[in-house]
């Protein structure tokens, strides 16, 4: 998961400079504020993973599934097969460095092309260890759910970090 994330963390050049700077593949610059370089990997890591459990959520009260003597854990249980396909693929797909969030269409491209093959997997372990089976209609919905919330977290947080911020 550290991939893209020692350039994307440390400042570029030397000297006291307020913002950290990545140059991205296209020549442009994507500033991420100080103030939030030491923390937004962790900021971004959590968002992803609430979107996740508020994913779970939504969809068991939407299918009235049982209350659990646990319910965060059966929420989480709910949500660990995309977790996990998340977490094994976005890293490859550089979902966690500056250079893929120079721009919100940038954001938009690579949370769809990270989303498909790690939903893909979510749904392989989904049928491996929860013993369901595919159905082609939950792929599509949870393919479209999860990934318009993850685009919607992470546009926020673009938006957030990246546009603001770098006038702060």
């Amino acid at each position: 998961m550290m991939a893209g994330v020692s350039d994307f963390c440390h400042k570029k050049g030397t000297g006291d400079m307020e913002h950290a700077q990545k140059t991205t593949a296209v020549g442009m610059k994507s500033e991420f504020p100080e103030r939030f370089r030491n923390g937004f990997l962790w900021v971004l890591v959590a968002g992803d993973f609430a979107v996740f459990m508020l994913f779970a959520i939504i969809g068991r009260a939407s299918h009235e599934l049982p209350e659990d003597t646990f319910p965060l854990l059966a929420q989480f249980l709910t949500a660990a097969p995309f977790i996990a396909g998340w977490f094994a693929v976005s890293p490859f797909f550089g979902m966690y460095s500056a250079a893929k969030m120079s721009t919100w269409f940038q954001v938009l491209g690579w949370v769809v092309i990270a989303w498909l093959p790690a939903e893909t997997i979510g749904l392989i372990l989904r049928a491996i260890f929860g013993g369901r089976p595919f159905i082609f209609t939950f792929a599509l919905v949870t393919f479209l759910t999860i990934g318009l919330m993850l685009l919607i977290w992470r546009i926020l947080f673009w938006r957030l970090i990246f546009r603001q911020g770098a006038t702060a």
